[in-house]
């Protein structure tokens, strides 16, 4: 699928659209504010953090996805009345129905809300780090 198939809502800039106003937390508050982020670097820099549950929830709604919005551009399951539990699972703080978004589900997500691009040569500078080692949570 390319880009200009998606339909206009999705691909108009919405970074400043959707933004979000007198919130007191510490989560972004604009689409561009999420590349400051370490959840926003690539996986083999040594800052990386993965995206915790409310800033894959802030990033949702900055978008101005909806559930079955999210989760046709991850490609997991939905369904048009009910949404996606798995997109609901990303966003859960936490309990038994919380689940990590995979890095690469995080990674399509950052990329369709122009938060990061593809560069090239991005992967040229990390070809000497070491194999990162996965942590329990």
């Amino acid at each position: 699928m390319k880009w200009r198939d998606f339909p206009a809502n999705w691909r108009k800039n919405v970074s400043e659209e959707n933004a979000i106003y007198g919130s007191n937390d510490k989560l972004p508050k604009t689409l561009i504010a999420f590349k400051r982020l370490p959840c926003a670097l690539p996986f083999a820099d040594p800052n990386y953090k993965p995206p915790t549950a409310a800033q894959i929830d802030r990033l949702i709604k900055l978008a101005g996805w909806s559930q079955n919005d999210t989760a046709k551009l991850t490609g997991v399951t939905w369904n048009p009345e009910k949404g996606s539990t798995t997109v609901r699972k990303w966003r859960t703080e936490e309990g038994t129905e919380k689940r990590q978004i995979s890095y690469s589900s995080w990674r399509i997500l950052l990329l369709n809300a122009k938060v990061v691009n593809i560069d090239p040569f991005e992967v040229q500078n990390y070809k000497s780090v070491k194999p990162r080692k996965w942590k329990k949570n």
